[in-house]
């Protein structure tokens, strides 16, 4: 069981995206840990109450949609929340961050054997690319 340092208690994981491909593996694999989800659909972050939360992981966003919709759509969700959950979290003290986010900073057609890594050019193609890099 995975628990904080000074209380052996479970560590509380506030998780959003939890409704993704990634968020719904996560929750199926996180017994040993109190995840709690926020829908950021129904919920506004500066209303969610941040206390008590060990670790926000940030997995949602806006993915590429098969309807057109407008550019900065993406810049909204992508950027802009994702820095509201990032500075609401600080704010109330939650000690870890984790934002995972998209291969396509690195651009649309990468080589399939390129390994990324922090010194990666960063070449997006898309608003869902910059929106994410940004």
């Amino acid at each position: 069981m995975h628990t904080t340092e000074n209380t052996g208690r479970k560590l509380n994981i506030l998780l959003t995206g939890s409704s993704g491909f990634i968020g719904t593996n996560f929750i199926r694999m996180s017994s040993e840990y109190n995840v709690r989800e926020l829908d950021l659909i129904s919920t506004k972050p500066e209303k969610k109450d941040f206390r008590f939360v060990d670790v926000v992981v940030h997995l949602a966003g806006l993915a590429h949609q098969k309807r057109d919709i407008p550019e900065i759509n993406y810049f909204l969700v992508n950027r802009d929340l994702s820095l509201l959950i990032a500075k609401m979290a600080k704010e109330n003290g939650v000690p870890l961050f984790i934002y995972m986010s998209s291969s396509k900073v690195y651009g649309d057609f990468v080589n399939e054997n390129e390994v990324f890594n922090e010194d990666s050019k960063c070449s997006p193609g898309s608003a869902y690319g910059r929106s994410k890099l940004e």
